[in-house]
């Protein structure tokens, strides 16, 4: 009877361990990157909106962070590679917020990327936090988009 206790209460701290792993691992905030669109083509340089939303459902959204960094080798290059490198040039965005406690949050941030030659390529990371009571959540995203 003693070891059926032990092995009852292994596994229910095994399944809520999983439970929280997961919901980890899944998020509970989600980001987009709603402009530049992903790979997209910039033709007007000089005003670049770059807007990214936080959302989520049930949960508070506790810290956002956008990083828009230079990435001067190229669309080529940058199309070509496996993943998007992080921090690989000059930083032209860094914003990084806590303590939002709202459930939906919109970042916007005009940028002015005109003295930069055509062809350069820029990288966009982005990343929030949230949380419940028991669960804390992260997501991040990538995208790039390129001076045409």
């Amino acid at each position: 009877m003693k070891y059926k206790l032990v092995y009852l209460l292994a596994a229910l701290i095994s399944f809520a361990a999983c439970e929280k792993r997961d919901a980890i691992r899944n998020g509970t905030v989600d980001t987009e990157i709603v402009s530049p669109a992903d790979k997209a083509s910039i033709a007007k340089t000089d005003e670049v909106e770059v807007e990214v939303k936080f959302l989520s459902e049930k949960n508070l959204v506790e810290t956002a962070f956008v990083k828009v960094n230079v990435f001067t080798a190229g669309k080529e290059v940058i199309e070509n590679l496996e993943s998007l490198p992080i921090e690989v040039g000059e930083l032209i965005v860094d914003f990084n917020k806590t303590s939002i406690n709202q459930s939906e949050y919109v970042f916007k941030q005009t940028v002015d990327i005109s003295t930069y030659p055509k062809g350069t390529c820029f990288t966009i990371f982005t990343g929030a936090t949230s949380s419940t009571k028991h669960i804390v959540g992260t997501e991040n995203n990538g995208s790039y988009f390129c001076i045409e």
